[in-house]
């Protein structure tokens, strides 16, 4: 992390003109803004923006990055007052176990990431996935944990409500998704980016069993080939039945290599 002290500093005469300095300072990207702080202490001084690409943010100290660059943190959740403010995430997010979202948020300026995991036992909702989601740049995701639609409400957000915020990534990894009778429908009028490379939905929670035609024909719309591919349910009979529908109906698929590379064995029944 970058620190200045703004004492005993002389002013900064540019060749270029101010209007122009400021254009840069406002409208470059992360990668670009970090080249302008290593040209001159001005431009930190003046923006105070601290540029984060990994941030991991937990209770016990199991991280899995080293070494840090200097752009990374790992910090225990119980420090999280140690965390500066003005944070611009530039790329890579884990959250785990109990942390204050509240307080995690406040210090955040800027949100441009491409990667998110999220294993919290805190609860986690909709607009916090919109918050982290924004900027549309997410490419992948894994979330280990329902997701609510409020922090004052016990009520569990469809998946087609989560997916609907990464319409450009091709990496997603949810678990206890919730299937209502309108999911599916819903998930058909999505329209996303890139082809999944990786998409796995388990322990499928549902209040209406997902009609396997439906998820075919999403399935043959979004994967690209060779795709990985992974869906359970949480109910071991529901499991069997469901990965002996989608059996059937992946097998159809023609050419060959259109078929998800965990085929057949992630869908035969046990």
């Amino acid at each position: 992390m970058l620190k200045f002290d703004s004492t005993n500093y002389f002013k900064q005469d540019f060749s270029l003109p101010s209007p122009l300095i400021r254009y840069l300072m406002i409208n470059s990207d992360s990668e670009n803004l970090k080249n302008l702080y290593k040209t001159c202490k001005y431009f930190y001084s003046k923006l105070q923006i601290n540029i984060i690409d990994y941030i991991c943010l937990e209770d016990v100290e199991n991280f899995e990055k080293d070494p840090l660059g200097p752009h990374d943190i790992e910090l225990l959740n119980h420090h999280l007052d140690k965390l500066p403010n003005n944070l611009w995430l530039a790329g890579n997010i884990l959250l785990a176990n109990d942390i204050n979202i509240s307080q995690f948020f406040s210090k955040i300026a800027r949100c441009d990431l491409f990667k998110i995991t999220l294993a919290l036992d805190t609860k986690f909702t909709i607009n916090d996935l919109t918050f982290l989601t924004r900027s549309g740049n997410v490419k992948e995701v894994t979330i280990y944990h329902t997701i609510y639609s409020s922090n004052d409400s016990d009520e569990k957000v469809p998946l087609e409500d989560i997916l609907s915020h990464l319409s450009n990534a091709d990496f997603i990894q949810i678990m206890h998704g919730i299937f209502t009778k309108d999911t599916m429908k819903k998930l058909m009028e999505l329209n996303f980016q890139r082809k999944f490379t990786d998409f796995s939905l388990l322990e499928i929670n549902h209040y209406q069993m997902p009609n396997a035609n439906l998820i075919d024909e999403f399935l043959k719309k979004n994967l690209k080939d060779r795709a990985y591919l992974e869906l359970s349910f949480i109910d071991a009979e529901e499991n069997r039945l469901f990965k002996s529908q989608i059996f059937e109906k992946i097998d159809a698929w023609f050419p060959e290599e259109r078929k998800p590379q965990t085929f057949p064995k992630e869908f035969v029944s046990e």
